[in-house]
């Protein structure tokens, strides 16, 4: 069951089903007030000891909320979007905890080649990909899964709003698709790993130079 309080300006709901694991599903809800937003409601994968968050936003689910608090209101339509979008974000959640699995497998011999070379492809500043890789050095494994546990990581020290923003983009570089198996991500990460081969060691000391 979910309850919505429309006079609250956003709300976070976490669940999490497997006692043996720290991640779990997380559901931000956001409501503009004013009648100038939206509400809407975004999915994530947090981390419990760290409260890393990675957004995977509706790339397959197709599935929102799209209402402004102004004008008439029908609530009953409004609270069933409501509970079919939380559904289809928790399920979309399981999907995306069972890839993510996948991605702990995946070495990364050059963390920081990698990053400089993500960061490029995603138009990354210079101070997120900076934040970037103190985030990894923070907890430095060497792995796909490591590495983007790094951006989630340093994107904590960054604008509520930009941390938002690199949550999805960790969530769109570590798996390709919420409907991907295993050979789907090995692919994937084979394609970014030979990418990186191509970084410059200029391109890296940009990022590593006051880190």
């Amino acid at each position: 069951m979910f309850d919505f309080d429309w006079n609250r300006c956003s709300i976070s709901l976490e669940y999490a089903d497997n006692p043996d694991s720290s991640y779990g599903c997380g559901i931000s809800v956001a409501n503009g007030r004013l009648g100038l937003g939206k509400l809407t409601i975004t999915p994530y994968i947090f981390r419990s000891v760290c409260w890393n968050g990675t957004r995977w936003g509706w790339r397959e689910s197709n599935v929102g909320v799209n209402q402004k608090h102004a004008g008439r209101i029908d609530r009953d339509r409004l609270q069933s979007d409501i509970h079919r979008a939380v559904r289809v974000a928790l399920s979309g959640g399981h999907d995306f905890l069972a890839l993510m699995d996948f991605t702990r497998e995946i070495a990364v011999t050059d963390p920081q080649r990698l990053i400089a070379s993500l960061s490029q492809d995603r138009r990354l500043s210079t101070e997120q990909a900076r934040a970037w890789l103190r985030g990894y050095d923070d907890e430095p494994v060497d792995t796909a899964f490591g590495v983007v546990g790094g951006l989630t990581r340093g994107a904590q020290s960054l604008a509520p709003g930009i941390r938002n923003q690199l949550e999805e983009i960790a969530g769109a570089i570590l798996v390709p698709s919420l409907s991907a198996d295993r050979h789907a991500v090995d692919r994937h990460w084979s394609k970014l790993l030979e990418r990186a081969n191509h970084v410059s060691d200029e391109q890296v000391a940009r990022i590593t130079a006051l880190s």
